[in-house]
């Protein structure tokens, strides 16, 4: 498919492709949490309850268009709707410079273009999950396990699309079907055994449920060698994170005895609920046990520093397991 298209028109599918996805994932961010469904109803005006007709929901074009209001009501539209749809792009961006070998798109004369493709497609959503999961996290201490069990299955998928080596070498992830097992289970396992283990020594849960899934899945798509430094990375900057947050940022540190903390929700809604909708008509949280937020102490949302070390990790990656190998 794309080995027959001008490369500037694969660019343009490509940006389309990621705005469309990014538009989408608004909806994920702002229904997910509340246990809502994705697709029922259609998009509408959390206030006004106004459906929103296909002109004024195209992506990041119409947000700027209707100056940031409702056609209709003239409530206020938050920012985060064209920022969320604005990353999708990016996501987009970022998957096909990865898959295709750059902006010449080299790898598609190495490799057949429908891995290409897909290698393209399934990059992109790992992007765009990671995005809407740090959202979500920030807002409401929640990793869905809707969305990481779905990024686990796309792991697998991934490691059957694309095979490791050949037209695939040093590009991160390629892991083997086998390797993304193991990966799988060691991260789960292991941060599973050490949340246990830390429960039992304190009295406290460190780590919520939500962190174990999420870990799984990058160990998942980047195999089980990968876990040490992913590790690392996280953990560095959540101590990191952490310190500054305490000087600089001191609201995003949550107490553990605090409602909000516990049941993973926020007090405040995103600003487009908070200004559209009174205390009655705001959605019941149906938040799981496994999914909350860790009890006991303070702390600031692990997941952003997962989600941020596995892309450092499409960086660095390559480096790092060369090293693991001994190739430099």
């Amino acid at each position: 498919m794309f080995d027959t298209l001008p490369i500037g028109l694969v660019w343009v599918v490509v940006l389309l492709w990621g705005a469309i996805w990014g538009s989408f994932a608004n909806v994920v961010i702002a229904r997910v949490p509340y246990a809502q469904s994705i697709a029922f109803p259609a998009s509408h005006c959390p206030r006004c309850k106004t459906p929103i007709r296909w002109f004024d929901n195209l992506p990041i074009l119409s947000w700027f268009l209707l100056r940031g209001r409702c056609r209709a009501c003239d409530v206020k539209i938050s920012s985060r709707y064209p920022l969320v749809e604005f990353g999708g792009v990016l996501c987009s961006l970022a998957a096909a410079y990865i898959a295709m070998g750059g902006f010449e798109a080299w790898r598609l004369t190495e490799a057949p273009a429908l891995e290409v493709v897909g290698a393209w497609m399934l990059l992109s959503f790992f992007f765009l999950s990671l995005l809407v999961l740090v959202m979500i996290d920030l807002e409401h201490l929640l990793l869905p396990h809707r969305i990481t069990i779905v990024l686990v299955l796309l792991a697998f998928v991934y490691a059957v699309v694309v095979p490791p080596g050949g037209a695939w070498r040093g590009v991160v992830p390629s892991p083997s079907l086998m390797s993304a097992g193991i990966g799988f289970i060691v991260a789960y396992g292991g941060l599973f055994s050490f949340a246990m283990s830390f429960q039992l020594i304190t009295g406290r849960q460190g780590i919520g449920g939500g962190d174990f899934m999420l870990f799984g899945a990058l160990g998942a798509w980047f195999g089980w060698e990968a876990l040490p430094m992913l590790m690392l990375l996280a953990a560095f900057q959540g101590v990191l994170g952490y310190v500054l947050a305490q000087r600089f940022f001191p609201s995003l540190i949550r107490e553990a005895g605090d409602e909000t903390f516990w049941d993973g929700t926020t007090a405040d809604l995103a600003s487009d609920l908070a200004e559209a909708r009174t205390e009655e008509e705001a959605p019941a949280t149906t938040t799981s046990p496994e999914e909350a937020a860790p009890s006991g102490g303070r702390g600031v949302p692990f997941g952003p520093f997962l989600c941020l070390a596995a892309v450092e990790f499409i960086v660095v990656g390559p480096l790092y397991l060369r090293w693991l190998n001994g190739g430099i």
